[in-house]
């Protein structure tokens, strides 16, 4: 006999549909439970970056908990940014419309999520571990990677090698120097880092590469940038993981006391799904450790209907 499970699909840090990077939604009654297998197989069936499995709430508890399993066509991993927002958004529209606030339990640690109705940003309390690699491979690696980006003098002005949770890795790669070289870089099966570049104890779930532009300041203490990230032999239109592991690198560099760095982020211009991603990073009393990582972004729903096995 077929089961049948409730599905979605939306479209994460955009507020218009066929924009932002597409996530699938399946609603995951205790009822009806799934094999890890199962998941697996629709996961490649939708054959989108991220898709989640979102179980029933937990509303003994205030605010009330919800799991949400997170798996890309090749395996589960323990966090995504967009897959991350786009729950929130799923579980407090659909699931809990009378709820202001959510936990959502991920592999990666339980999440705090809120949703503001009238401006449709849902917000995530990131949950955290940031890291910076003791190696970091240099621009001939990038290059060998990227053979668009050799010639014209151009070479990245800082490199680095990071991680927000473990599992979950990007190399940051800036182009501000010459910023016409962010419309050269193309979807490679090689990456310029690769696990054995990672420090011991890291697991290389997921090896990808940010690239990004400084914008011109707007005087209203915001940082903006222009990025693209190449992950898994795709471009992503829109990276949470990665826009929180670059911020985050980004907030302990400029430092300070107590210091709150917030952050806008464009990307999927290039691809033709324009992402707007914000971030928010608060730093410690001595401004050398993260205590508060904040993303948050719009959502927009586009289908819905049901799959079978």
């Amino acid at each position: 006999m077929s089961r049948s499970y409730a599905f979605r699909t939306s479209d994460v840090f955009t507020s218009h549909a066929y924009a932002g990077n597409q996530l699938g939604i399946i609603t995951l009654p205790q009822s009806n439970p799934l094999s890890q297998s199962d998941k697996q197989k629709i996961a490649q069936e939708f054959n989108l970056s991220e898709t989640i499995f979102v179980h029933d709430p937990d509303t003994s508890t205030s605010p009330a908990h919800v799991v949400v399993d997170i798996f890309t066509p090749y395996s589960e991993i323990p966090f995504a940014g967009h897959p991350t927002i786009g729950a929130i958004h799923h579980i407090l529209t659909h699931l809990l419309p009378s709820h202001d606030k959510v936990i959502v339990d991920l592999k990666a640690g339980a999440v705090v999520g809120t949703l503001d109705r009238d401006t449709g940003f849902a917000a995530a309390e990131i949950p955290q571990e940031f890291h910076r690699h003791a190696r970091t491979p240099g621009w001939d690696a990038v290059v060998a990677s990227q053979p668009g980006l050799s010639g014209d003098g151009g070479k990245a002005e800082q490199l680095a090698l990071v991680s927000i949770v473990r599992g979950m890795n990007f190399m940051l790669v800036d182009l501000s120097e010459k910023p016409e070289m962010l419309t050269r870089v193309v979807v490679t099966k090689s990456d310029p880092a690769t696990g054995d570049d990672l420090d011991e104890g890291w697991p290389q779930t997921l090896v990808g590469t940010l690239f990004y532009v400084r914008k011109d300041d707007r005087g209203d203490g915001v940082h903006r940038f222009d990025q693209r990230v190449v992950v898994i032999g795709l471009e992503d239109p829109a990276t949470g993981s990665a826009s929180c592991s670059f911020t985050a690198y980004l907030a302990l560099e400029m430092g300070g006391a107590n210091a709150v760095h917030r952050f806008e982020l464009i990307q999927g211009e290039q691809m033709g799904r324009k992402s707007v991603i914000a971030t928010e990073v608060t730093l410690d009393e001595g401004g050398k450790k993260i205590t508060k990582l904040m993303m948050s972004g719009q959502c927009k729903n586009v289908m819905k209907g049901e799959i079978e096995l």
